[in-house]
């Protein structure tokens, strides 16, 4: 039975995760952005299921109500695109947890379009979502986690490291996130916090969903991956998991691409379904 708790919209679910069971993150408490569906869905899930505590920050309060149930975890509903919500739902959140080890900066849009087709109201939101969000729940985040020499984890994007047609908005935001991930790494590495970014490539989430309607365009979207896929969901979560755990303790600033080695290919030479597959 789920119980609402606070004007925010604290969804408390139990007792935590596989509390008898040890894991990686036994005894270590998260928050998880945009937790409710996707990538942030799944670095939930696979959080819990070693151990930790979980409170998912997500506007989406029937999936992150869901979610937290099923982990065991916790739900608070934030509109992370005000600012004015983000720092007491990040203190809430720290409350309902007992503390926090580790901050999954996850949630994001992604809309397409160029310069000329973007609102300056449009380019607002998105910067809200994507970048301006990842800087106050870490600035909140940042006096808990200092007291556990605790660590953040981006989730920034390939477009962000290199670049994409028709992402104009969604290419500066994630860039931006991927370089304050190393400002971020460096001031306050000092105080035992390090900080590190993934950043996916095409993964098949509900933002994409749009290709399993468009069959050609799903192939040759997968046929342009040196692994002959989209990823998944999951794909991502184990890279977070990765990077959040004691198994990284000495990784610091690195944005580590989650890809299928997309990002490496120049474009030029031969077409992605002429390479050879290997021996």
């Amino acid at each position: 039975m789920m119980k609402t708790n606070g004007r925010i919209g604290v969804i408390l679910a139990g007792p935590p995760h596989r509390e008898d069971s040890m894991g990686r993150f036994a005894q270590q408490t998260a928050i998880v952005t945009g937790g409710a569906s996707g990538i942030g869905a799944a670095i939930a899930r696979t959080l819990a299921d070693d151990g930790c505590k979980v409170a998912i920050l997500d506007v989406n309060a029937e999936g992150g109500g869901r979610l937290a149930e099923a982990i065991s975890g916790v739900f608070i509903h934030a509109d992370l695109s005000d600012a004015d919500a983000v720092e007491p739902a990040v203190r809430r959140a720290t409350a309902e947890l007992g503390g926090l080890d580790i901050l999954v900066n996850n949630a994001g849009v992604c809309p397409l379009a160029t310069i000329e087709q973007t609102s300056l109201p449009d380019w607002r939101t998105i910067m809200a979502i994507n970048l301006d969000a990842v800087f106050l729940t870490s600035k909140a985040a940042l006096p808990f986690l200092a007291e556990r020499h605790g660590n953040i984890v981006n989730v920034a994007s390939n477009a962000g490291v290199l670049g994409a047609f028709s992402m104009a908005a969604y290419c500066a935001s994630k860039g931006a996130v991927v370089n304050l991930t190393r400002a971020m790494a460096l001031d306050h590495g000092p105080s035992g916090i390090r900080v590190n970014a993934v950043a996916p490539g095409l993964i098949d989430t509900p933002l994409t969903a749009f290709l399993h309607a468009l069959p050609q365009l799903g192939e040759m979207v997968d046929k342009a991956n040196p692994l002959r896929r989209r990823g998944k969901p999951q794909d991502v979560a184990e890279a977070v998991a990765f990077l959040a755990s004691d198994a990284a303790g000495f990784i610091n600033g690195h944005v580590l691409v989650v890809d299928g080695g997309r990002s490496v290919w120049s474009g030029m030479g031969l077409e992605a379904d002429q390479m050879p597959t290997g021996v």
